[in-house]
């Protein structure tokens, strides 16, 4: 049961991450005069876009895998917090 709360800990920082990424992409890729929205496939077709732009096809590789860096980070967070929060108990 520990363990299973640890995963899901994890999993509830990633889908936090993934929504803030989605969020700040959506607000550095629009004009001021727009309204934020929560758009996933607008956000990240213009997150792989820049990468491709850039680098070509090598660019969906590495955004890729900027993309798996910066969930799994919030994944070692959250379960980084759960630790703290059970050890306290």
């Amino acid at each position: 049961m520990k363990n299973q709360n640890k995963i899901l800990s994890g999993l509830l920082s990633v889908i936090i991450g993934f929504a803030g990424s989605i969020l700040a992409i959506d607000l550095l890729s629009k004009p001021d005069n727009v309204a934020i929205s929560f758009n996933p496939i607008d956000s990240l077709s213009g997150f792989f876009f820049t990468f491709v732009f850039m680098m070509g096809t090598i660019g969906w590789i590495v955004g890729g895998l900027v993309l798996i860096a910066y969930l799994s980070a919030f994944y070692f967070l959250g379960t980084w917090i759960y630790k703290l929060i059970s050890r306290k108990k």
